[in-house]
């Protein structure tokens, strides 16, 4: 089995945390992870009928059936248990907890377990962990102080299998894997979740997300080309966000007295996934798709976003954008200070590739940091102040 660098946080919070929940996408290793973490503890899975029934029917009696605690998996299909799960927890019983769908999760939790849970969220997948090395410190990685590694696989292949344990561990199954995967969401998950009559428009929905991968969501652009309200695309993309389908990049506030966009960059978290839903299967069609680009940004962003949660912290990570149509992809807020962040799939590294980084870096006060450039290539060094970072740095 693969050792997750999430691991180590699972059993420090578990030392402290009276009840643990471990979110994340479907399929994202989040039962082999717990059941290899605790073998100790009863292992109930609330998606089969007779647990579900149990605790839906009886649900302090079922929880009296663990007096010392269990791992209680995809425990959303039974909102019963959560005030139950209050007073257990209030008694001394620890609990983790598990589930696929945020979105009801997270309500349930805040109402009945505020102050008794510590809350986690499993990524995907990370280069470091398929290599076994240690996950990279973000901000060193940023400053070029990650030593790179040769390449295993090319950035394209490292695009296409994404960061789902199976399409990843089992390649030849990962078309098959990538389709089940969208009909079990969409045919299961989305109807648990909300009441949508037309599932074929919420799946072309879904692959005009991805074809919108990287780029600023515009709502009633979106709205017009699915034929939906831009109402029905807010509450469409709340959806995505909740189910790890995507998440959404916050445009930086500071304006350096300029008018600057403020709305939202949209980002699918798995590329393996947007591939696929874009119809892309190879690495010679990747490599030449006017989405390739955009799809590795999109890994960019998403890796920088992992290194931050297997930490347990919040990826203090933004975007930015003028009047004037000076943009930066990415912005650490570091506190004291912004880094910029410039990202370009290609393999060549030309001083003309950080012309935004030194247009930015003259509107800050002060010494700024010129930033890091993360390109398709292998060349790691410091050229005119700017850490140019590799891909297989992450």
């Amino acid at each position: 089995m693969l050792q997750r660098h999430f691991s180590s946080l699972i059993r420090e919070r578990w030392e402290l945390a009276r009840c643990l929940y471990v979110g994340g996408a479907r399929q994202v290793g989040k039962t082999t992870l717990l059941r290899g973490l605790f073998p100790e503890l009863p292992y109930v899975n609330l998606e089969t009928p007779e647990s579900r029934n149990f605790a839906q029917s009886d649900p302090k009696g079922f929880l009296r059936h663990y007096p010392d605690g269990a791992v209680l998996d995809e425990v959303q299909r039974v909102p019963e248990l959560f005030s139950w799960l209050q007073e257990s927890i209030d008694g001394g019983v620890r609990w983790i907890l598990s589930g696929s769908q945020n979105y009801l999760l997270l309500e349930s939790i805040s109402q009945s377990l505020a102050g008794r849970v510590s809350i986690l969220e499993l990524p995907g997948l990370t280069p470091s962990e398929l290599r076994g090395t240690p996950a990279p410190e973000p901000m060193a990685l940023l400053r070029g102080e990650i030593a790179p590694v040769p390449a295993t696989v090319s950035r394209w292949e490292a695009l296409l299998r994404g960061g789902y344990p199976e399409p990843v561990l089992k390649p030849r199954l990962r078309r098959a894997w990538h389709e089940d995967y969208l009909r079990t969401y969409v045919e299961r998950d989305v109807r648990q979740l909300v009441n949508i009559r037309d599932l074929p428009l919420f799946q072309r929905f879904v692959a005009l997300c991805a074809g919108r991968t990287g780029q600023v969501l515009n709502y009633s652009s979106l709205g017009n080309d699915a034929g939906i309200s831009e109402k029905t695309v807010r509450s469409w993309v709340g959806l995505l966000d909740a189910a790890g389908i995507l998440f959404l990049l916050p445009a930086h506030h500071r304006n350096f007295n300029k008018q600057v966009m403020k709305s939202p960059k949209l980002y699918f978290c798995d590329t393996g996934l947007a591939c696929h839903l874009l119809g892309i299967r190879d690495e010679t069609t990747l490599s030449v798709s006017p989405f390739a680009g955009s799809l590795f940004e999109t890994w960019v962003v998403g890796e920088l976003r992992k290194l931050w949660m297997v930490r347990g912290e919040r990826a203090p990570l933004y975007w930015w954008r003028d009047s004037a149509g000076l943009e930066v992809d990415v912005l650490v807020d570091e506190g004291q200070g912004l880094w910029p962040v410039e990202i370009k799939s290609g393999e060549t590294v030309d001083p003309a590739l950080w012309k935004n980084l030194e247009r930015f870096r003259k509107l800050q006060a002060g010494d700024a940091p010129k930033g890091s450039l993360i390109h398709g290539g292998e060349a790691a060094r410091t050229q005119s102040d700017v850490q140019v970072v590799p891909w297989t740095a992450f």
